[in-house]
């Protein structure tokens, strides 16, 4: 008897594997464009500092700013030096943040390519329509039918992949029968997949390719933006793009691989639940209630009622973490929580701030019970909960041990770097301020604009403006 293979996937480890790599993406570019705008600004302080100490001729416009300056030629080179690390700190700190978004969209086609791969081993008969030829000399050279077959899949995941994000889409849906754009984010979705092709191919000049592709979306665009503006990448639309290609990555897995194999609806709903967890572990409460939106979609089939619960729970805990606690109580309202277990009645009483109810509850609930005390320490639904005082109290009560939180961040706020001590007198250390536009957002003081100037014979016409 011949034993089949089943079809491979990897739909569970691609999307662990997406959801780590945008998260990278998304919390460490504020810190590092931060870093990136505290350099440009020492360096742009450096340079104003040694003209202001050498200039032999210096103009100020009405603001007290510089308006025209010269130095001595023979601080030219010195000069020069100064002014061109300014001007490439300033450069790459405004240029972070697009090559950033970037990256978030080329990450988003690989692992659209990782998805391809999978959809192809569960449904291979999508090649049945498949028009490439192989010539024998070719097929012997492949070795075997299965080279030639990830040969002939490669072939065309490169063919959807060079057309633009819409036709790829629309491309899934033809071939498996299934809408997939029909998500409150697609808009967003179009629109910052071709302002990346504006940023990659255009230095961000809005085209008239870009404005129609908008309006056949129907993208909302500033009624001002016309063809020949230049498009920018401040940290609010960042992250707002961010969560706007987890929430579509995570879907899109989803909604493939509980189509394509509904025998696996187990292991697809945990690792959903799983996501969402790990949002709310990190906080990131609005991308979660983003993403568990889709289990309103009355076509998105829950395993058992259990693990609807878990991702009921989890969706009252992403409202929760935004404040919106008149819809995280109508959310929980839909369940009758009087007949369930102690641990969905603890979750309900936890979610309601009913603190003294869920105090008597946990003490029910004991030290072996269904909720551990790992549970109580890590689950972000005990987050609000575990600063009462109704907790601590039963907790030790529980426990025998008084319940510590330590508080701490991974990575604190950067706070302003110490000035190191140099030698020159133009490298002085001054006190930055926190509060100037743009620094906490990594935006880089306005590079210096050219102007000419008149000077003396002693000194090099140089006559910058300092913004």
């Amino acid at each position: 008897m011949i034993e089949t293979q089943e079809p491979k996937h990897y739909f569970n480890k691609d999307a662990g594997w997406f959801i780590k790599q945008m998260n990278s993406r998304k919390r460490a570019l504020p810190v590092f464009a931060y870093a990136a705008s505290m350099v440009t600004k020492r360096s742009h302080s450096n340079l104003f500092k040694f003209i202001e100490a050498h200039s032999i001729d210096t103009e100020y416009n009405e603001d007290g700013d510089i308006k025209k300056y010269a130095v001595p030629i023979s601080l030219n080179q010195r000069h020069n030096l100064l002014k061109s690390t300014f001007e490439d700190f300033a450069i790459f700190s405004a240029t972070l943040p697009r090559m950033a978004l970037v990256s978030v969209v080329s990450l988003f086609d690989a692992y659209l390519t990782r998805i391809l791969k999978s959809v192809y081993s569960v449904k291979p008969e999508i090649l049945n329509g498949c028009t490439r030829q192989i010539n024998f000399t070719e097929l012997v050279a492949f070795g075997s039918i299965d080279a030639a077959r990830e040969h002939i899949i490669d072939k065309e995941i490169e063919t959807v992949l060079r057309d633009s994000h819409a036709a790829q889409f629309a491309w899934l849906e033809k071939k498996l029968g299934m809408k997939l754009t029909d998500l409150p984010s697609w808009k967003d979705f179009i629109e910052l997949t071709e302002r990346r092709n504006l940023l990659v191919h255009a230095d961000g000049i809005v085209s008239s390719h870009y404005l129609e592709v908008c309006k056949e979306h129907k993208v909302e665009l500033d009624n001002n933006l016309k063809r020949g503006d230049r498009l920018e990448v401040d940290e609010k639309y960042y992250i707002n793009a961010c969560n706007c290609v987890t929430e579509i990555g995570i879907k899109l897995s989803q909604v493939l691989w509980r189509k394509l194999i509904p025998a696996e609806l187990e292991q697809a709903e945990n690792s959903f639940i799983q996501a969402t967890y790990d949002l709310l572990v990190l906080k990131d409460y609005k991308l979660a209630e983003k993403v568990l939106d889709i289990t309103k979609n009355a076509g998105f089939k829950k395993l058992n009622f259990e693990t609807g619960l878990f991702l009921t729970i989890n969706h009252a805990i992403a409202l929760k973490g935004q404040e919106k606690e008149k819809e995280c109580r109508a959310l929980l309202k839909k369940t009758d929580f009087s007949a369930l277990s102690l641990k969905f009645k603890l979750a309900n009483q936890v979610l309601t701030d009913a603190y003294d109810e869920a105090a008597v509850t946990l003490r029910k609930i004991g030290p072996d019970g269904e909720v551990s005390e790992d549970n109580l320490r890590q689950w972000p639904l005990f987050r609000w909960f575990r600063k009462t005082d109704q907790f601590k109290t039963a907790f030790e009560e529980i426990y025998g041990a008084e319940f510590v939180v330590i508080e701490g961040k991974v990575l604190q706020e950067l706070d302003e770097p110490d000035e190191p001590d140099e030698p020159d007198e133009s490298d002085e250390s001054d006190e930055s301020d926190e509060s100037d536009d743009g620094m906490r957002s990594g935006c880089p003081p306005e590079p210096l604009a050219t102007k000419h100037s008149e000077s003396a014979d002693a000194a090099v016409p140089l006559g910058e403006t300092l913004q």
